[in-house]
């Protein structure tokens, strides 16, 4: 099996969470906001960990971000909901 042949859209939480325990691969995000928002992902399990991704969005936002190459989240994958009311997802395997 390939890298990427299981990896998944995980939809942002509404509020700061937790979303694979143990190791994961990152690949990136796709974040939207209607209003102005901003996100933040760690390798870990709280926003203490090591910073993989963030992005700070103005009203009717949207970024998205793949990375070429996956990277290896040893301690998890911690989602940290900084501003706003965000959606999209993370992209994780």
């Amino acid at each position: 099996m390939a890298i990427g042949d299981t990896t998944r859209p995980v939809p942002l939480p509404g509020s700061d969470q937790q979303l694979k325990t143990g190791g994961a691969w990152y690949y990136g995000y796709i974040v939207r906001a209607a209003g102005a928002a901003g996100v933040a992902i760690y390798d870990g399990t709280s926003a203490a960990g090591r910073l993989l991704g963030q992005t700070t969005l103005a009203a009717a936002g949207e970024q998205t971000v793949a990375l070429p190459f996956p990277v290896w989240a040893a301690d998890g994958i911690f989602v940290d909901i900084v501003s706003g009311s965000p959606t999209g997802s993370v992209f994780i395997a």
